[in-house]
């Protein structure tokens, strides 16, 4: 963009390669009740892509409220904050780091606690510690706790102990901005501490007693999903200790007599700070239970969800197993019936094997009463019954060796004889057959009955 984005409050977003964390901080900008504010969102050597990719499907929430700046290879987290201030207009400007978020209520009530206040140079609200992880795509929220919840007013020498001003709980006129100077980009670490100290030095800042803010951590997290505090915390001993050093010449360079103070201050702690020591202590002891309690919680859920898949192994063999029982069972009853049904051909072939016995044994008793002596000897009278039938002619064919001739129409009745050859009587049988004639006794009659 040609002209530097103008709205009443600016909103810095620093980002690196963080897209899953970047959606919940642009949803969280975008659900404000107070509508009057820009976002700049830096782009600190990350994929541009990504950072499109997150915004794109917001568009028409953002309307042209929103400014995106890349810096080809990163710059720092502060560097960074100093462009996106530089290149935009504003009557206040807070830090809205890419991982962190609001209540939809925090801008309205910042502004209006500065509007009503101008003695302030900013003001802080209660803050949150939300206590997260990623697995895969997924942020996994194990709980929140209140940040620092002994503070009772933002001083200079509550921060100059430990930094109780989270960015994202911080808003200030653009005003006391250029008149500290902007963040010290030499710094890699701590530069929101130091601009604190800074700021205090010359201004007040109030504190909202509402929890609006959110600083969400991730200490088992590495690579670019960690807070910087937990990804680097030894380089943050290192620069703590410096700037220490460093605001302690100052104070002896522009009077040397500090050090006979500081000596005895040192040896005779006042027991306000060691109170605040006390505390310090007890909320870190408090916040390594949390972090331990989240890894239990991790581990069990784990443990869980082992046992959750090795009940779904066991069912599944259990089904399988069913499975193999079943098909067994058809198995057995296809085997049963394929023998029933051999059975039962077996009892059929034995039934067939006596009824063709006893027919053979039917057949040759009809054999044995043709070839007897007495159906011999009463074949005239079976002639006779069969001329009998025929009405006494001789050339009506015989129905018994013709059948398939159709019958003759019965005789017509009349007392006058039957015309027509004389019948022949056949020739005679004799009672028993002479020894000669056994040769032939199986000879068919000339006359069936």
């Amino acid at each position: 963009m040609s002209t530097r984005p103008k709205a009443r409050t600016v909103i810095v977003t620093r980002t690196k390669d963080r897209p899953l964390l970047l959606k919940r901080a642009v949803d969280s900008v975008l659900s404000q009740d107070d509508d009057n504010w820009c976002q700049v969102i830096i782009n600190d050597g990350g994929d541009p892509a990504a950072v499109r990719a997150v915004v794109s499907p917001r568009a028409d929430a953002y309307g042209d409220r929103l400014h995106i700046l890349d810096n080809p290879t990163s710059l720092g987290m502060e560097a960074a904050s100093n462009r996106a201030i530089d290149e935009s207009r504003s009557d206040y400007l807070v830090i809205h780091d890419d991982d962190d978020a609001w209540d939809p209520g925090f801008l309205s009530t910042c502004v209006a606690f500065l509007e009503a206040r101008n003695h302030y140079g900013g003001v802080c609200t209660r803050t949150r510690m939300v206590r997260e992880r990623i697995e895969g795509d997924t942020v996994v929220r194990d709980g929140d706790e209140p940040f620092l919840y002994d503070v009772k007013a933002v001083t200079l020498a509550r921060v100059l102990r430990s930094n109780c001003m989270t960015p994202i709980s911080f808003l200030y006129r653009r005003s006391c901005l250029e008149a500290i100077g902007p963040y010290r980009a030499d710094l890699p670490v701590l530069g929101d501490w130091e601009f604190n100290v800074r700021f205090l030095r010359r201004f007040d800042v109030g504190l909202i007693d509402q929890p609006l803010a959110f600083y969400h951590v991730r200490p088992p997290s590495t690579g670019p999903m960690a807070n910087s505090i937990h990804g680097v915390f030894g380089h943050h001993r290192e620069v703590e200790a410096m700037l220490r050093n460093g605001w302690l010449r100052e104070a002896l360079n522009q009077d040397s007599s500090l050090i006979g103070l500081l000596g005895n201050t040192a040896e005779a702690m006042p027991a306000d700070v060691i109170v605040d020591m006390l505390w310090a202590d007890v909320e870190r002891q408090s916040h390594q239970i949390h972090m331990l309690d989240a890894l239990f919680k991790r581990q069990m859920a784990d443990q869980e969800r082992k046992d959750y898949q090795v009940r779904m192994l066991d069912t599944l063999v259990r089904g399988q197993l069913e499975d193999q029982e079943r098909k067994d069972y058809q198995v057995s009853m296809l085997d049963a019936l394929v023998r029933g049904q051999l059975a039962m051909q077996e009892t059929l072939t034995q039934e067939l094997r006596a009824r063709d016995a006893h027919i053979q044994q039917l057949t040759a008793q009809l054999q044995g009463v043709t070839s007897s002596t007495s159906w011999k000897v009463s074949a005239p009278v079976r002639w006779f019954g069969r001329l009998f039938r025929r009405g006494g002619r001789t050339d009506v064919p015989d129905a018994e060796s013709t059948p398939s001739a159709p019958a003759a129409p019965p005789a017509a009745a009349s007392s006058a004889p039957v015309a027509g050859p004389r019948p022949t009587m056949p020739p005679a049988c004799a009672v028993e057959s002479p020894p000669q004639d056994t040769a032939h006794a199986d000879r068919p009659s000339p006359h069936p009955s």
